[in-house]
């Protein structure tokens, strides 16, 4: 297997840069080198080398695909085993792509769903891209990292590599299992704000009950 070298993230960046530079050009490209740079953001260099950078062109462009289209009320998951007729790169392990509204608990509950159904997890990247999209949700723009202003949204983009799953009918058990997953992260985070106004609710009330209440006396 060729591995390729570079001697800083910013040389790594640059080679990474040339070789997308063979599947897009002009603003597209520009976009998808700042989107790289927040893709691989938190990635150790040494962990990067250790692949080809002909796969690492291959999970990029599969990311920045995930991203073209999408309705935060419509979260995508995409489980599959990468190959080079199909997908135009390879991986000994599954891929798990993620995109969702950001949210608290995403990557934690995503991790502990594989975990229970027994995936190891080898690779995990997260990002929390700030976009904007047209209203038939195209993705218009990926701005800097941290970007605020009218019309931005917040979206985290997960990417793993776990234990690879054999078969098909595997692959879409895992999927429909990690979507169920998000939706009970959404219905807890929808349910948080109602929730902390009831126990502060409580609280106040514990602090006003009259004399002779007991405290479990909340009725």
């Amino acid at each position: 297997m060729a591995f390729f070298t570079a001697a800083s993230q910013a040389d790594f960046q640059q080679q990474l840069k040339n070789a997308l530079a063979a599947h897009v050009e002009g603003d597209t490209l520009e976009q998808l080198d700042r989107f790289t740079a927040q893709f691989f953001g938190i990635v150790p260099l040494e962990e990067l080398t250790q692949r080809r950078l002909s796969d690492l062109v291959g999970c990029v462009l599969s990311a920045w695909r995930l991203l073209d289209v999408f309705d935060p009320a419509e979260p995508r998951v995409q489980v599959f085993n990468p190959d080079y007729e199909r997908h135009g790169w390879q991986s000994s392990h599954t891929v798990v792509e993620v995109l969702h509204a950001d949210s608290p608990f995403l990557v934690d509950s995503v991790r502990m769903e594989l975990n229970r159904q027994g995936y190891s997890v080898h690779t995990l990247q997260n990002s929390v891209l700030s976009v904007r999209r047209d209203a038939q949700g195209r993705l218009l723009e990926l701005l800097p990292k941290g970007q605020q202003g009218e019309g931005v949204t917040r979206e985290a983009l997960m990417f793993l590599e776990i234990d690879r799953c054999a078969a098909a009918t595997e692959l879409r058990t895992l999927e429909a299992a990690l979507q169920e997953i998000l939706g009970e992260v959404r219905l807890t985070v929808g349910d948080f704000a109602a929730m902390k106004a009831k126990v502060a609710d409580l609280l106040t009330w514990l602090d006003r009950r009259p004399a002779g209440v007991e405290e479990g006396e909340l009725a």
